[in-house]
């Protein structure tokens, strides 16, 4: 799977907007990114382990609801996800 991040979370991720990953679900997708760049913690997550409410997930164009289980989430070779944080201002 592909993942994709732009923005803010770029320097996290070293500056590397697509990232490839072999893992069966989003949380284990989660668990090697977050391996791979510890730095990503902090920005991406909140205290409790969820993605903070700033950012918005899209697996294959479509928005993942806040409260999906990333973890039980199936995912394969061809998907895309991408990672947008929310702009604040007027």
């Amino acid at each position: 799977m592909k993942v994709r991040f732009s923005g803010t979370l770029l320097r996290a991720v070293d500056y590397e907007r697509e990232i490839e990953l072999d893992a069966p679900t989003l949380g284990v997708a989660f668990d090697q990114l977050l391996q791979r760049f510890p730095q990503l913690r902090t920005p991406l997550l909140d205290d409790g382990g969820a993605v903070r409410s700033i950012h918005r997930l899209f697996l294959n164009r479509e928005q993942l609801e806040p409260d999906t289980d990333l973890a039980a989430m199936n995912i394969g070779a061809r998907d895309t996800l991408d990672v947008i944080t929310a702009l604040a201002g007027g």
